[in-house]
């Protein structure tokens, strides 16, 4: 078969008809001359470090062969061989803490041991782990410094701006950091029916319920593809929860709308299919006076799950149609003014322009800027994506009685455009701070 030359809107295309929510714009800058660990610059360091670091992973290595079958045993009990490779790497993490490659071989080496189930309690036992049945206290522990392993190496490599660039071996350590997550979470979600979490207190895992396992699964295997694993690019798509939710979605209105009327019904399945997969800003719906549309209930119940605090939603109707919002405080019984399902949602109005490293400070600063809006939002016309946004810097300061006064509203907003300018020049949710 001849070879062929794809450009780079090509390849744009192809990336857009497998990932609909990717975005060209904020691939990652790569730059070969950059130090390869952002933390250890001097490259005589570096070069010892990773020396040291090559010698237990090559023992690792040799060991893995061992217990394959394709080398003789030279030790009897391969698990506190592996635990006494482990205990080098916990020692060469605490005279380099901040080299992100350390970090995360050692979260590679604790998934060996004890498998992507051990966030969970009694999980099924599995060929790939080590020890199979671990202590609980043994096995919370190790799954606290797994995941402490990955945020850290995250926050360690993870470019300070959206355009900030970066060495192609950080990129690569940072995607497997985030496929590693990855990976636990979506094993753990598979397996969460039958089994309890087992995490510490203090982590946000240990409330998680199983759709949130799948969002965050989704979320991180998405990052791994960005900054360079083919594999979880794939996996992102596959995984991401926003499509069931579509199919619960055009389930429900099939029970509800496939009634005596065949042709009626199979016409506004049609025409729910077409707002779910064509029109994301749903403009072909027209709603009635009662804030219903027309093409029959979209199935509140279905969406209430998906409806929580800090939940990025798309609106799909009215002025702000295509526009992203973060859900600040949902009402899903509605009340005496609005007796609908709703939601109050803060939003960008004005997204931040592109800025490129020749600009002046100023006028990166002036490109940074944010208008934001804040609105009482009807569920009808929200649509939920796989993102969330953290709101502690919100908790308290928007709620409905801020739309009694003007005055309350505006400071509000200049409440809501302050914390959402922080959270854009730190990098973080960049996908918010895109427009559709």
């Amino acid at each position: 078969m001849a070879s062929m030359d794809l450009t780079r809107r090509d390849v744009n295309v192809l990336d857009k008809i497998k990932d609909p929510e990717s975005d060209p714009s904020t691939n990652v800058m790569l730059d070969p001359s950059l130090p390869r660990d952002p933390h250890i610059t001097n490259t005589s360091v570096y070069e010892r470090v990773i020396q040291k670091e090559r010698e237990i992973i090559l023992s690792m290595q040799q060991l893995e062969l061992q217990l394959a079958g394709l080398r003789p045993k030279t030790v009897a009990e391969p698990v506190q061989e592996y635990k006494g490779l482990l205990s080098k790497l916990d020692n060469f993490i605490e005279e380099y803490p901040n080299y992100a490659s350390l970090r995360n071989n050692r979260v590679q080496a604790l998934r060996r041991l004890y498998g992507d189930t051990i966030l969970l309690a009694g999980a099924p036992t599995t060929p790939h782990r080590l020890i199979q049945s671990p202590e609980p206290a043994e096995a919370t522990r190790y799954a606290r410094i797994a995941l402490e392993d990955i945020d850290m190496s995250i926050a360690l490599l993870t470019p300070c701006t959206v355009f900030g660039a970066m060495s192609p071996q950080a990129a690569k350590t940072l995607s497997l950091a985030y496929t590693q997550r990855a990976a636990i979470y979506h094993t753990s979600a598979k397996l969460m029916n039958g089994h309890a979490v087992q995490v510490e207190e203090s982590r946000r895992e240990a409330r998680w319920t199983k759709l949130e396992f799948e969002e965050a699964a989704s979320h991180d295997f998405a990052f791994g593809g960005r900054y360079g694993n083919e594999i979880a690019k794939g996996l992102a798509v596959s995984t991401n929860p926003t499509a069931k939710l579509c199919g619960q979605m055009v389930r429900e209105a099939m029970k509800k709308e496939y009634g005596p009327s065949r042709r009626k019904g199979l016409l506004r399945i049609l025409a729910l299919l077409l707002l779910l997969a064509i029109d994301p800003r749903g403009r072909s719906t027209q709603p009635d006076h009662q804030g219903k549309d027309r093409v029959g209930d979209l199935g509140d119940d279905v969406k209430m799950k998906f409806l929580k605090v800090g939940r990025v939603a798309i609106i799909t109707h009215g002025r702000y149609a295509g526009k992203k919002v973060v859900i600040i405080q949902p009402v899903d019984s509605g009340n005496k003014a609005h007796p609908f399902g709703h939601a109050l949602v803060a939003g960008i109005e004005r997204y931040p322009s592109k800025i490129t490293r020749r600009m002046s400070k100023t006028r990166q600063e002036k490109r940074n800027k944010i208008k934001p809006f804040v609105k009482l939002v009807n569920y009808n016309h929200l649509m939920p994506t796989r993102y969330t946004l953290e709101l502690e810097g919100l908790k308290g300061v928007v709620s409905n009685d801020t739309f009694k006064e003007v005055t309350q509203r505006e400071d509000a907003k200049k409440t809501v455009k302050k914390v959402l300018e922080e959270r854009y020049t730190s990098g973080k949710n960049r996908w918010f701070f895109t427009p559709l």
